[in-house]
């Protein structure tokens, strides 16, 4: 998928009805739009973009550091730890109790 796809997937999945509260809104992150975005990397444990998008370069490693040793990434306007986006890349849910 080119960047431009990309990019417009996720326009598409940030849209929200009018009526939304915007606090009780989900986010629509989906193993779909995570397998478009990034490839794995099993010998590392890494996420790789695969497309360039704004800030990145095609096969960067994903995240950024936070402040408890944990890596994130924002998708969407919104902050996910990256060891979760890995389990729904693989899984296609978040885990359970989270």
């Amino acid at each position: 998928m080119r960047g431009r796809e990309a990019s417009r997937q996720i326009s598409q999945l940030t849209a929200a009805p009018l009526h939304a509260n915007l606090s009780e809104r989900k986010p629509m992150i989906t193993q779909e739009l995570l397998h478009s975005m990034f490839s794995y990397d099993p010998i590392t444990g890494s996420l790789l973009f695969k497309t360039h998008l704004a800030g990145t370069r095609k096969r960067q490693v994903a995240g950024y550091g936070q402040n408890k040793g944990y890596l994130s990434v924002s998708i969407q306007n919104k902050k996910y730890l990256l060891h979760r986006l890995v389990w729904m890349f693989h899984h296609g849910s978040f885990p359970k109790n989270s």
